[in-house]
């Protein structure tokens, strides 16, 4: 339990179990309701200005000088094969995600949001079943809203070699020297489309675990990351999202020369 998590449980343990006092204790002394008056304020008023000033600490020191909204789009394909679209188990590894025995495959997806915040993840950092990255809230260091932390407050894993994914049929475990259909043996490759000035540019990143998302709420400007499992070794990807497609084919953005 982090402190701010702490002061308001005991803040609200103390309050309550005086007003469960009160109720019980029907005759009072002018002693006891000045106990009880102050027993409740003064925790009050110490957990509002404790939060209130915890809460301007953080927006300046933080790296962002207070809460953010940035977005980024995703698409992740494995040997070419988009993994929404994806009706293959070989590259399945839990045993509860296999299909049973003379099953049809199921469509694989990412895992649903459930529950009234619709989101998979954290408050601050999460998907909500969009192929959108969410950054919401403060960013006390760069490092914490990178593509390796998202995979992690989704309940995934990204390392340079291996990617495992919740899906809604389990986890999706794939490792470089996997195999692809046809025999050839494939490899983690990850692009990012960035704009700037309505110029389009597409960068293969290979520090990819620690790569941190441009600080853009419309997409595009924001990212358009792209992760491929596949036995061609490229610096290009062939392969766009949705909204930079739009751009481009409306003549909003345009590629770089």
């Amino acid at each position: 339990m982090g402190t701010e998590a702490g002061i308001i449980f005991w803040t609200s343990f103390i309050v309550g179990a005086l007003l469960l006092f009160s109720l019980v204790k029907r005759e009072k002394t002018e002693a006891v309701k000045l106990f009880l008056f102050w027993g409740m304020v003064i925790p009050i008023i110490f957990t509002t200005v404790f939060l209130a000033a915890i809460t301007v600490i953080k927006n300046q020191t933080s790296v962002t000088k207070g809460p953010v909204h940035w977005h980024a789009d995703y698409e992740i394909y494995v040997c070419s094969q988009a993994v929404k679209d994806q009706t293959s188990y070989n590259y399945r590894f839990i045993p509860e995600a296999k299909a049973h025995e003379g099953e049809e495959d199921e469509e694989l997806d990412l895992v649903d949001p459930a529950g009234f915040s619709n989101r998979v993840g954290t408050s601050d950092f999460h998907e909500h079943g969009d192929g959108r990255i969410h950054v919401e809230g403060v960013v006390e260091h760069l490092e914490d809203v990178s593509l390796g932390k998202f995979f992690e407050a989704i309940g995934g894993q990204l390392s340079p070699t291996f990617m495992r994914l919740p899906t809604n049929h389990g986890e999706m475990i794939v490792q470089n020297g996997m195999g692809c259909p046809g025999g050839t043996n494939g490899a983690w490759q990850i692009f990012v489309y960035k704009t700037q000035n309505n110029i389009v540019t597409q960068d293969k990143v290979t520090n990819f675990v620690d790569y941190v998302l441009s600080p853009y709420s419309n997409i595009p400007p924001g990212d358009c990351i792209i992760m491929e499992f596949t036995s061609e070794i490229k610096d290009k990807t062939d392969k766009i999202c949705k909204f930079y497609e739009v751009a481009l084919n409306k003549g909003e953005l345009m590629y770089e020369r």
